[in-house]
């Protein structure tokens, strides 16, 4: 898209939705975002921040863009305080053999500087392989203040209110950009698009300041445990 092509509205008012309206405003649009909740309110505030593909298709694009993901996140941990990123290191498992299972992301584990197979004395018991390396994890509620106030620096203006169909934005616009995410099961309408059952709870950090992540190949459970500044982020499986 070239700039200045005229009025683009974004519905959704989460990381994707500002994220989108940061861009499409610092190049040049005149960009208003439509949201029906604050930003604190949205999944996204409530998202893990780890900068990982994870279960996302199609996989030739979907490594593009986590690794083009991680390179701006990379950039914005030189302003942990401003922006909510900070580099941290981990290790993702699984209970898969090393090659067992070729799952698309080749192309990810050669882009991350430094990730190299986890050693068998740095993986917990019952898992068979890993990945250790040094990523982007972000705090959420801070990184959408700052998507907020990056917003308003480029000229881009967000209303809080409820949005009931694309028709009904609530003005006439060049480009209309749906970033919805679950609100889209009823304004597209899409009935295929329904929330997944997930347990997420914040406790004391005792010390730990590397992540961790359990997540198998064909497994519908993730446990991860992630230090954020304000504590620590466990997510247990599913009972």
């Amino acid at each position: 898209m070239t700039s200045d092509t005229g009025d683009v509205w974004v519905i959704g008012g989460g990381v994707i939705g500002l994220t989108s309206a940061i861009a499409l405003a610092e190049d040049g649009h005149r960009v208003r975002v439509v949201s029906r909740d604050a930003a604190e309110d949205t999944t996204s505030a409530v998202a893990g921040g780890l900068c990982w593909p994870y279960r996302i298709r199609p996989y030739d694009r979907a490594v593009r863009w986590s690794v083009r993901s991680f390179e701006v996140f990379a950039e914005m941990t030189r302003r942990p305080e401003e922006t909510g990123s900070r580099m941290v290191t981990g290790t993702m498992t699984s209970t898969g053999r090393p090659g067992a299972a070729d799952d698309g992301l080749a192309a990810w584990y050669a882009a991350v500087p430094g990730l190299r197979q986890a050693c068998a004395d740095e993986l917990p018991a019952g898992d068979l392989s890993g990945w250790r390396a040094r990523t982007p994890l972000v705090d959420m509620t801070a990184h959408l203040r700052y998507l907020e106030r990056r917003l308003a620096a480029a000229g881009g203006t967000l209303e809080r209110r409820e949005v009931v169909s694309l028709e009904g934005v609530g003005g006439p616009a060049d480009v209309l950009v749906n970033c919805s995410g679950l609100g889209a099961h009823r304004l597209v309408p899409d009935g295929a698009v329904r929330p997944v059952q997930g347990q997420l709870v914040v406790v004391e950090n005792p010390g730990i300041e590397e992540w961790f992540v359990a997540a198998s190949p064909g497994e519908t459970d993730t446990t991860y445990v992630l230090p954020q500044p304000y504590g620590l982020v466990p997510a247990p499986p599913c009972p």
